[in-house]
């Protein structure tokens, strides 16, 4: 061998040796850098040990600088942390959590769009408007593609009650991104607030077309379409679809049960969702059961099993269920109809415990005080309406029910008068102040207010039922009946709707009519008040066709049930039907 080949091979080795030894110090380097990251990410900010081991190991096995490993880190526990929110916000349906794992996300990049803006949703899902706002207007200063805009200046709108605007944005990202699953969602979803029902049908249907992540909601949510247009064999299947989707959301189930328990005559003998439920916990190998017990609960509970409901509620609390206050809110309801009010009080006060400004446990806590105590159920009222005053009309209808429970319906009227001014169209507030307006022989007044909540929501039941009582009321009896009959258009399974209609017939001499509504009122179902009044109604019939003694009976209406229910008795308490 030659001195020139010597001297080659000598220079080749030290120069391997250097990169040997140069290789060694950044692998030490990257170690120690990467050990620092593992331990804040495990133990600082609870990573999941799999997925930080899984980090760890790509990180180490990759010849990158220090600042790299940094970056990458970072990048990756980025995407970690909005993957998880993703997942707590929309298959666990945890959105407290989710908020969490979105402000791990912003720490590392603060400018980022999506972890902010849906940290916004999910506390416009947990009825903190406010919130919900500061990040939407936060993300709309940034630079966004125009879809991005779009979608996201339509959930303000959506979250300002504006539906209109909220689905003119939807279009426009729509036209901008023909494919966008969340866009189609989004105006399907406004649609349905705009009563424009087939064209929220038709937009759901063409986001299950597209590849949007999250069915199981636009399944529920078109159901709920199918079920106020009358077509119930595919609200039941839509809503079925949506729960076998996602087992711990809860929204499907609990409409399917308010759907197959709403008319008496076709109510099954036992409830197929919660028979599901039952077998799948039975077999499930799953830790995490929270979720499926307050599902099941929440379906016993529509189902008037409310004991059966209150053990599962409490077995979710056991079984880690992620809203805790909500349990307790549920416990409380259904204390409440079994009449023990100490006790949902004492639920109530739980959830408080929990997040002291849930203003639904205030109002329900009114509702269960009215019965011991009205006037600390009025001062729980205002305090609900010191905390929300923008969105919530139940704290209004609340007082205003109780200090009417009181005799004082002028002070009733006043008070929702006062709400009016925030929400000039909240339609419930404009059928109880119509009612207030009929307890006090002011029919004018109250057909005003009936009118102007069917100009804004010509769907609305109560407004067509109870627009009935002042018509008839003035003897305006064609009237009341014309009412009463397209009350029953949007609702067959109301038994007093068609009890008060047979004796609207009755004071027309109409006796088949009226024994023809009130026989099938006797067959749906009913409290044992409604029961008793439909007999007695039909007694009436009896008797005065007996006697052939038909009088003026719209003087006084004495015997029709005003259908009136105060807040007190009726709140809650339906589910919110739709999700974002």
């Amino acid at each position: 061998m030659s001195n020139d080949e010597n001297n080659q091979l000598h220079e080749e080795e030290a120069i391997s040796s250097l990169k040997r030894k140069r290789a060694e110090s950044i692998s030490e380097m990257l170690q120690d850098q990467s050990k620092s990251l593992t331990y804040h990410f495990l133990h600082i900010e609870n990573l999941p040990c799999e997925i930080v081991g899984r980090i760890f190991t790509f990180l180490n096995e990759s010849l990158l600088s220090v600042g790299q490993v940094c970056r990458l880190w970072n990048q990756l526990a980025f995407q970690e942390f909005f993957a998880r929110g993703m997942h707590l916000m929309e298959t666990m349906h945890d959105n407290f959590g989710a908020i969490r794992e979105f402000n791990r996300a912003l720490k590392l990049q603060k400018n980022a769009i999506q972890p902010r803006f849906k940290r916004g949703v999910a506390h416009y899902k947990e009825r903190e408007e406010e919130e919900a706002l500061r990040d939407i207007d936060t993300v709309l200063e940034l630079e966004l593609t125009s879809s991005e805009a779009f979608i996201i200046r339509s959930m303000k709108f959506q979250i300002q009650m504006d539906f209109k605007g909220a689905a003119e944005e939807a279009t426009k990202a729509i036209l901008l991104d023909p494919l966008n699953g969340a866009a189609y969602y989004l105006r399907g979803y406004n649609r349905f607030d705009l009563q424009d029902y087939r064209g929220a049908i038709e937009d759901l249907t063409h986001c299950l077309s597209l590849p949007y992540p999250y069915k199981s909601k636009v399944y529920n949510c078109r159901g709920w379409c199918f079920k106020i247009i009358g077509e119930i064999d595919k609200a039941v299947e839509d809503f079925t679809i949506s729960g076998r989707l996602n087992v711990r959301y809860t929204k499907p189930y609990v409409n399917k049960a308010i759907v197959l328990s709403a008319d008496k005559s076709k109510r099954p003998a036992i409830c197929e969702e919660e028979v599901y439920l039952t077998e799948y916990l039975a077999k499930t190998e799953e830790t995490d059961l929270g979720a499926i017990y307050y599902t099941r609960a929440a379906i016993r509970q529509q189902w008037d099993k409310y004991e059966e409901a209150i053990e599962d509620y409490q077995r979710s609390i056991t079984h880690g269920y992620h809203s805790l206050h909500k349990a307790h809110v549920s416990i409380g309801w259904c204390y409440e109809k079994l009449q023990k009010y100490e006790r949902a009080i004492t639920e109530y006060n739980k959830a408080l415990l929990i997040k002291p400004t849930y203003s639904i446990a205030i109002e329900h806590r009114a509702g269960a005080k009215c019965r011991i105590d009205p006037k600390a159920a009025e001062e729980d009222c205002k305090l609900a309406i010191e905390i929300n005053p923008k969105n919530l009309s139940f704290s209004y209808r609340y007082l205003a029910a109780v200090t009417a429970d009181n005799g004082d319906y002028n002070f009733a009227i006043n008070t929702l008068t006062q709400g009016l001014e925030v929400n000039p169209l909240d339609t419930d507030m404009l059928v109880n102040r119509a009612g207030y307006h009929t307890c006090l022989g002011k029919f004018a007044m109250a057909i005003s207010d009936y009118d102007l909540c069917l100009k804004h929501r010509p769907d609305t039941f109560d407004a067509w039922n109870y627009r009935a009582n002042p018509r008839y009321a003035a003897g305006e009896i064609e009237g009341a009946i014309t009412d009463y009959e397209k009350a029953m258009s949007f609702d067959e399974s109301d038994c007093m709707v068609y009890s008060n209609c047979a004796m609207a017939f009755l004071s027309l001499g109409m006796f088949e009519m009226s024994r023809s509504h009130l026989k099938k009122a006797l067959h749906m179902r009913s409290t044992q008040r409604h029961l008793a009044t439909i007999r007695s109604n039909m007694d009436m019939v009896k008797n005065i066709e007996r006697n052939s003694c038909l009088e003026k009976l719209f003087e006084p209406m004495f015997f029709i049930d005003p259908v009136f229910e105060k807040d007190i008795d009726k709140r809650m308490r339906e589910v919110t039907l739709k999700s974002i």
